[in-house]
């Protein structure tokens, strides 16, 4: 059950969201304007948990061959830690671009390439660098206790599943440059010629909805 400070939650993780928000709803203003934008941010901070939740329970069909569960937390096969961060975040970076993937298979529109792509980099950036080359008492419990701690530390907190409820938050001011680099490289992506080309090349003979409801055809 969630129990939030409003104070400490202002205090610990404001500026990160605000900051965020406005970087990533940028990415996707252009193609789907700002309030569709916007939620797509939200939508995508909360897959970053969600999917991190799926990923943990048992019995369903893919949770033996989850490389996430069986390589990075059971340790199934033993490797040197740096194939296995490695792995990982090969695993963290297709838990997001497989979304773009399901688009491309659809027929449909529906999110922002870059801001999947900026939010797939924020993820691996926190969880490689912040959580797993360097220490962190929240991650680490979240290895000990895999059914708690899923992160992004702020979704815990809203949605009831922080391993010990009374700790103070994480603070996220110090991942602040990530955000900024996030954006960078999906900004450099979406602005270099060879690279939109080649992304905005998954988009053809798709259809995406602009912020007015109306269809914007994406084949070029």
């Amino acid at each position: 059950m969630s129990d939030i400070r409003p104070y400490e939650f202002i205090e610990k993780y404001g500026l990160f969201l605000g900051i965020s928000f406005v970087l990533f709803t940028y990415l996707g203003a252009e193609e789907f304007g700002y309030p569709l934008a916007f939620l797509q941010t939200a939508l995508l901070l909360t897959w970053a948990w969600a999917g991190h939740v799926v990923c943990h329970i048992e019995g369903t069909p893919i949770y033996p061959i989850n490389p996430h569960v069986q390589l990075h937390h059971k340790h199934t096969i033993e490797m040197p830690r740096w194939l296995n961060l490695g792995s990982e975040l090969l695993v963290n970076f297709f838990g997001f671009t497989i979304l773009i993937l399901f688009q491309w298979l659809l027929g449909l529109h529906v999110l922002s390439n870059y801001i999947v792509l900026a939010a797939a980099f924020l993820y691996i950036l926190i969880h490689i660098f912040d959580y797993s080359i360097l220490p962190n008492k929240e991650h680490t419990a979240h290895h000990i206790n895999e059914n708690c701690n899923y992160g992004p530390h702020f979704m815990d907190v809203l949605f009831g599943t922080r391993c010990v409820p009374e700790d103070p938050y994480d603070d996220f001011n110090n991942k602040i440059p990530h955000v900024i680099l996030s954006f960078a490289a999906a900004y450099y992506l979406r602005e270099n010629p060879v690279t939109r080309e080649w992304i905005d090349a998954l988009l053809r003979h798709t259809v995406a909805t602009d912020s007015k409801g109306g269809e914007i055809r994406a084949d070029r």
